[in-house]
């Protein structure tokens, strides 16, 4: 587990470059001592391995599992109350998606999906400025955009990747219910959504140009999704191949079920942002 841990912590210091969260603390005026880098680094290790354990194993030792969860919940003992509560159950409810392949084929809508495949970097991202919380919900809402967008994005670029592990790369199963076409068109759909999420989020997010930065980094990475949906869009077959060499395919052929029943454990409503002109709702 020693060699695991190791690889868990290159990744997570991999992730908080790729994520930027270093420009996300500058952009604040947040001064990230070495202790808390290390802290970020430590925690997001331990989700790893809780992703890394959900990807290499079709069948759940619950003990295995409580053991991974002490880890994490030790990395946050630093974060009490409220909060704690709430970045936890971010990744419970991720988790259950994870489990629910297991039992049948269930699919939540992409806003939701990629709402809670980035509680991780949300979560990093809320420590980050856990000292500021009734101040930065506007801008911690403009950098998980950017997060969302670039989730998306990675589930396109790991397709290869992804056919080897018992993972939820959500356009693979798409594809494995609706098809290669059909899929890429909610895709679409998903990113126009984002496009008129980030023009709104603009129009509050106004007063300088830290402000506005993650929305920026949201746009380029918006404009790179659209290029790999270009590209797909003119092969969409290979996506249906694709699903066809993928794992988790064999298990679940037999069991496409589209619902979102999913909401029964402790997703009970559409996440919102918080701006500072109001709520609205995040895009599906």
């Amino acid at each position: 587990m020693i060699g695991g841990d190791s690889i868990n912590i290159a990744k997570s210091a991999d992730l908080l470059s790729s994520r930027r969260l270093l420009e996300h603390a500058d952009s604040a005026a947040v001064l990230v001592t070495q202790d808390k880098w290390t802290r970020l680094t430590a925690l997001q290790g331990a989700i790893y391995e809780l992703d890394a354990y959900f990807e290499e194993n079709w069948s759940i030792n619950r003990d295995r599992l409580s053991g991974i969860w002490h880890k994490i919940e030790r990395e946050l003992a630093c974060s009490v109350g409220r909060l704690r509560e709430a970045l936890l159950n971010d990744i419970l409810v991720y988790q259950g998606f994870e489990w629910s392949l297991r039992r049948e084929f269930e699919l939540p809508n992409l806003g939701e999906y990629y709402y809670y495949k980035t509680c991780d970097v949300r979560l990093l991202r809320r420590l980050l400025e856990e000292d500021e919380q009734d101040r930065c919900r506007a801008r911690l809402g403009a950098w998980n955009l950017y997060d969302i967008i670039s989730e998306v994005a990675d589930d396109f670029d790991d397709l290869e990747l992804d056919i080897e592990n018992f993972n939820g790369n959500r356009l693979l199963l798409g594809v494995g219910r609706n098809g290669g076409k059909r899929e890429l068109s909610s895709y679409a759909r998903l990113a126009a959504n984002l496009e008129r999420a980030i023009e709104r989020s603009l129009l509050f997010l106004h007063r300088s140009r830290n402000e506005r930065y993650p929305l920026l980094l949201a746009l380029e990475r918006l404009a790179q999704l659209r290029g790999l949906l270009v590209r797909w869009s003119q092969q969409p077959g290979e996506l249906d191949y694709l699903w066809q060499r993928c794992s988790l395919s064999g298990g679940l052929r037999r069991s496409l079920v589209g619902s979102d029943a999913y909401r029964r454990g402790k997703c009970e409503s559409s996440p919102r942002y918080l701006q500072e002109g109001g709520w609205f709702e995040l895009p599906c």
